[in-house]
């Protein structure tokens, strides 16, 4: 599945960090089973210009 986020761009959604390289940014479910944003091994917030309440669209191939 693709996720698309205003501002940020297309990812696909991962199981797992291994799925992404280095400093790449990944979608996944959480632990609460909500879509979640973060950086392997770096800091989303910090790193990446996407702030609460940004446009996310599900993208259905």
């Amino acid at each position: 599945m693709q996720i698309h986020v205003a501002g940020l761009g297309q990812m696909t959604l991962s199981r797992t960090f291994a799925d992404v390289q280095h400093g790449e940014a990944i979608a996944y479910l959480g632990s609460s089973n909500r879509l979640e944003f973060a950086l392997r091994d770096g800091h989303f917030a910090k790193n990446v210009k996407v702030q609460s309440g940004v446009e996310v669209a599900r993208l259905i191939a």
